[in-house]
């Protein structure tokens, strides 16, 4: 089962995707030969990468992004900077989950005490509850 993390397999797991030593790529590597199939250049520190259900996507959570590449073109579809969803508050660099929709069609995210659920179609941020009771 696959957990999220600084290291992730993908769902048919084929390729696994690391963090480089480096902090700013994630690797994501052919799991039978360990040779790099792409990379992406990611934003800020990074504390969760994951896979999507459908293995079509990656997803970077970072100390102020949240960042979703297609696995599919290799380009960046999602690059959102925390501080542009909640632009009147402070932002604490606080990021701590990352999980997504079984269909693959949304992404959650916990940032600053909130959740922050990401359409992929739309590419917004549409419902931002928050984590207290």
């Amino acid at each position: 089962m696959e957990t999220g993390g600084l290291l992730t397999w993908s769902p048919n797991e084929n390729q696994f995707a690391v963090i480089a030593t480096d902090g700013n790529q994630i690797l994501v590597k052919d799991s039978a030969s360990g040779e790099l199939v792409t990379n992406f250049f990611i934003s800020g520190r990074p504390y969760v990468i994951h896979f999507s259900p459908d293995g079509k996507y990656i997803a970077n959570l970072s100390d102020f992004w949240i960042e979703v590449w297609s696995l599919e073109s290799g380009g960046n579809i999602v690059n959102i900077d925390f501080d542009t969803l909640n632009p009147d508050e402070s932002h604490y660099g606080i990021a701590s989950g990352l999980a997504w929709r079984p269909d693959s069609t949304k992404l959650a995210f916990v940032y600053d005490y909130k959740v922050g659920i990401l359409d992929l179609a739309t590419k917004e941020v549409t419902n931002n509850p928050s984590r207290e009771t």
